[in-house]
């Protein structure tokens, strides 16, 4: 996916090119835009994120919309994609085998290099 750093409340982009899933290349576009600060919590911690709201549009694919929340020198938090519809090939097979369409990703640990942290206290 394609993020545009440092990420800026309003900030908008848009990229058009090929994808490349299950060994066939697909032309589409995405649309982005940056929201505000807001607090989210994962089994790692409780961050302060930015959300980036990525709408994808693939020829001869369902559209697929991505929320991610990044947090200031740790990266992605948390990832949410939906997808509008039935997919083909891996994806496919994974939404079919437990019919869902909504997938979540969320950061378990992490660690600065050379700095060990406790979060149990």
């Amino acid at each position: 996916m394609r993020i545009k750093f440092p990420l800026e409340e309003g900030q908008k982009w848009k990229w058009q090119g090929f994808l490349l899933e299950d060994g066939e290349q697909i032309a589409g576009e995405m649309t982005a835009k940056v929201y505000g600060e807001e607090y989210v919590t994962v089994p790692a911690g409780r961050f302060k994120c930015k959300r980036v709201v990525l709408d994808f549009h693939y020829e001869g694919h369902p559209d697929r919309c991505v929320t991610q929340w990044f947090a200031p020198s740790v990266g992605m938090v948390k990832g949410e994609r939906l997808v509008k519809g039935k997919m083909k090939g891996l994806w496919g097979i994974i939404q079919k085998i437990l019919g869902i369409n909504h997938f979540i990703i969320e950061l378990r640990s992490w660690q600065v290099k050379g700095q060990q942290f406790n979060l149990s206290r």
